[in-house]
Parts: structure tokens; sequence; C-alpha cells
């Protein structure tokens, strides 16, 4: 089973993105089983796009939602950005706008990516019209409490 991760943490960086987001939720990730292992793929910034045991994880994170995905999907387009770095400035430029001190539009990272950007590739209709450069975890949250194509777990 494949399913979306939502979750939220205690830390200054999880408490940073749900203020500049309104969000209750701060980080997003992938979860799949191969052999009875519960893995995520998920981009964080340590270690940027990466794929890592689901207790590791969550350790120190508490599930906000998760939403198993119904239809058969690839994961190919996020496995395919493993070992990428993690996009600091895009969350740097997220948080200068919402402050409204930055105005211009975010400039993309070809090979960096945050955690929504890197979820958004996930190939949904629910994701589908979404610009994964700007989308955040709470859009995202969003379009599946809005879509058939998953069903809430949690």
């Amino acid at each position: 089973m494949i399913s979306i991760v939502f979750t939220r943490s205690p830390g200054i960086a999880s408490r940073l993105v749900r203020s500049f987001t309104g969000s209750k939720v701060s980080h997003v990730g992938v979860a799949f089983g191969i052999d009875g292992i519960r893995l995520v793929v998920h981009a964080y910034g340590r270690g940027g796009v990466q794929v890592q045991r689901a207790r590791p994880f969550l350790f120190g994170r508490t599930i906000v939602a998760e939403f198993a995905v119904l239809a058969p999907v690839s994961l190919g387009p996020l496995l395919d950005d493993l070992g990428d770095k993690y996009d600091v400035g895009s969350i740097l430029r997220h948080a200068a706008r919402r402050l409204g001190i930055w105005s211009r539009s975010p400039s993309y990272s070809p090979n960096a990516l945050v955690c929504s950007e890197l979820v958004a590739q996930l190939p949904l209709r629910a994701f589908s019209d979404l610009n994964p450069e700007t989308a955040t975890p709470e859009d995202l949250l969003r379009r599946c409490l809005d879509s058939s194509e998953v069903a809430r777990l949690s």
C-alpha cells in the first residue's frame, strides 16, 4: 500500500512552516512497503530527498493525517529525485513573501526540493494543476481531503 503521510513536530522549523503557511501540518512524505518493511520517501533539511524506514521518519513527529492511495501509481518520479538536496532557499522565499518583504515569484531549483514539491509529483489528478514549486503541505492536504483517489486512514 502507498500512502501520503502529513506530519508536524514541536521543532522550530516545523513551527515556522506552520506559521508561514497557516497550516496544522509542516511535512509530507509518501509511505510504501517493500518485503514487509514500511519506508517513506521525503525531502528533509538534513539529507535532502531520501528513503527512510518509517520508525525513524516518525521519530519526534506526530501524524496529522494519512491517506491511502487507492489507484496503482508509480513512485518512479519521486525515487528518481533520491539524493537531490533540500531547497532551503525555497522555504526562505516563502517566508519572506508571507512577511511582505519579497514580492517576486520563487526561483526554481532544479536539483533541490522541499517535501511538498516532491510529493506533488505523484501522478494523481488531485495534484495535476498544482505548481509543485509553490505547493505547501497544506495545499496537498486540502487536495487529499477533497479527492476520491485517496482514502483517509487517520
